[in-house]
């Protein structure tokens, strides 16, 4: 390497996310400043996504805080007084029975919480549950459907039996629900770019970072270039990606020169990476009263084969109507026209296609079900996550095939690339690089830090 690259060594960071602008502020921090952050989006944040709404933020992408101790978003923000408590009770209402009891309900989490761990989560679950004395069984079974669902939501998959029942994970000791009180989860990037609160010197991260810069190619044998899809190209010692692993899964085999390792590929392979749904309603009036937190749908089973046949609109599958994987919605502080519906589950990508005429609808009729209510949403904000290729879905979680292999994948995926003479020149990052606190932002800023200090190691 040159006198030059040692003195004055250069980082190209792919993603303006949680993890690249960790990366970059730690960079910046420590003297590494000749940095170029290439985003493939118009805005900066990646999963992050805060938008404006009636004089405060809402967040289409990560929403909350989770944990305390040794949460590094925590740790950045204790003392700002910005963090707000979000836990609520999680009340649960059933299409014929109406609300479910405190007892019951209570016993599905029970059961839930202090449940078996076997291969999938599918397998965990319901032999927890049919190991179970319930008084109404298939009450138990009707909730376990909704179950299903919320974790699926926990999880970011598709599928049940695609998850595995035993993980890594690892929750930060803490209130797990802390939400931003209006200013948006983007507040964390102002933070790690010193733009927050008002009168710290700000570091110049942003002028570093190029919008609208979708890359096409890494090769990163000798040094690292970067090719974008508009013809441009970037030239520099280290390249930090931090994309996400859908983007991984689905442009490894073209975006790096040389291939990655195998072992590289096979953990970008097996780990698993699908999608979630979170759609803002907002209604011309408020309907609901202060005592109004949240509602979880559970469907008979009756019901639930006919919702077909009772809302023939839309994307279908086995008998049932998309519909069925909206399972709950949420007040959101400070917005008094808004809920916000979760969505999970196996029709997360139609939903993401439909237009938003039919997702009204929809819920109309979901809410007059279980409410009674005639009240029907007079627009809707969401965001694509499955269907944006930049992403192509939410967070990352272990597969049963992931942890067959009895280590982890998302160090085998954080290890760098190295060129002959022992230069990192190809780092990963982002959440799925972390081998606790994957699908968090938390777990991706740590990344981005992990990444930044392996190179100011390198320098020292």
């Amino acid at each position: 390497m040159s006198d030059f690259g040692r003195t004055n060594p250069s980082v190209i960071i792919i993603g303006a996310g949680a993890s690249g602008t960790a990366a970059a502020s730690k960079l910046y921090q420590n003297g590494i400043e000749n940095i170029t952050i290439l985003e493939a989006e118009n805005r900066i944040g990646g999963r992050i996504h805060s938008v404006a709404f009636d004089n405060l933020y809402i967040d289409l992408g990560a929403q909350w805080c989770h944990g305390e101790k040794g949460n590094v978003v925590y740790e950045l923000v204790k003392d700002l007084d910005i963090l707000k408590d979000d836990t609520f009770v999680t009340n649960l209402y059933h299409s014929s029975k109406g609300v479910i009891d405190e007892e019951f309900r209570n016993k599905i989490w029970e059961v839930f919480k202090s449940g078996k761990k076997a291969e999938s989560l599918a397998k965990s679950l319901t032999e927890s549950f049919e190991e179970e004395a319930w008084e109404d069984e298939g009450l138990a079974q009707e909730c376990l459907e909704w179950l299903r669902k919320w974790a699926l939501l926990n999880e970011g998959a598709f599928s049940w039996f695609n998850v595995s029942g035993r993980s890594d994970f690892e929750h930060c000791e803490g209130n797990l629900r802390l939400s931003w009180d209006g200013l948006g989860y983007k507040t964390i990037l102002d933070i790690l770019m010193c733009k927050f609160p008002v009168g710290r010197h700000p570091m110049p991260i942003e002028s570093k970072i190029m919008l609208n810069k979708e890359v096409c190619q890494i090769s990163w044998d000798e040094q690292a270039v970067v090719d974008c899809a508009d013809g441009t190209t970037y030239v520099a010692d280290h390249v930090i990606v931090t994309t996400s692993l859908g983007v991984l899964k689905n442009y490894h085999k073209t975006l790096f020169y040389p291939t990655l390792p195998q072992g590289k590929v096979e953990a970008i392979e097996v780990l698993g990476f699908d999608s979630v749904g979170k759609i803002y309603l907002h209604f011309p009036n408020r309907w609901w009263n202060d005592n109004f937190d949240n509602i979880n749908f559970v469907w008979s089973e009756q019901d639930l084969e006919k919702t077909a046949e009772a809302f023939p609109h839309g994307p279908k599958k086995e008998g049932k109507s998309w519909i069925t994987a909206i399972f709950a919605i949420h007040v959101v502080p400070k917005c008094p026209n808004l809920l916000v519906a979760q969505i999970a589950g196996e029709f997360v990508s139609e939903i993401e296609n439909s237009p938003d005429e039919l997702i009204i609808r929809g819920m109309g009729y979901i809410l007059h079900k279980f409410l009674e209510k005639q009240h029907v949403p007079d627009k809707i904000i969401r965001e694509n996550w499955y269907s944006n290729s930049h992403f192509h879905g939410a967070y990352s979680f272990q597969t049963v095939a992931s942890q067959k292999r009895g280590c982890s994948q998302a160090n085998i995926l954080a290890q760098p690339l190295l060129t002959v003479d022992g230069k990192p020149t190809l780092l990963l990052a982002g959440e799925a690089t972390h081998p606790k606190y994957y699908s968090t932002v938390h777990g991706a800023i740590q990344t981005g830090f992990r990444e930044a200090e392996r190179l100011i190691d390198f320098y020292k």
